[in-house]
């Protein structure tokens, strides 16, 4: 059981955590990133972060993504 439950973690955080991933790379670049882009990409990662509100991994997430965070 803890087996299953382990793999279903990251099936369920995988687009929240690409999109962290992303998010993070763009505020880090030294380019210039356009606003539509940037706003895309912070527009999707809020609807995925609304979805694991209450998610006992959402914590964990925020910590490991300080961008994301904010």
């Amino acid at each position: 059981m803890n087996k299953t439950q382990s793999q279903a973690a990251p099936a369920r955080l995988a687009v929240a955590i690409l999109l962290s991933q992303l998010l993070q790379r763009l505020d880090r670049s030294a380019e210039t990133t356009g606003a539509e882009q940037y706003r895309s990409v912070v527009r999707h990662l809020a609807d995925e972060l609304a979805q694991l509100n209450g998610d006992p991994a959402l914590p964990r997430l925020l910590d490991g993504f300080p961008a994301v965070a904010e």
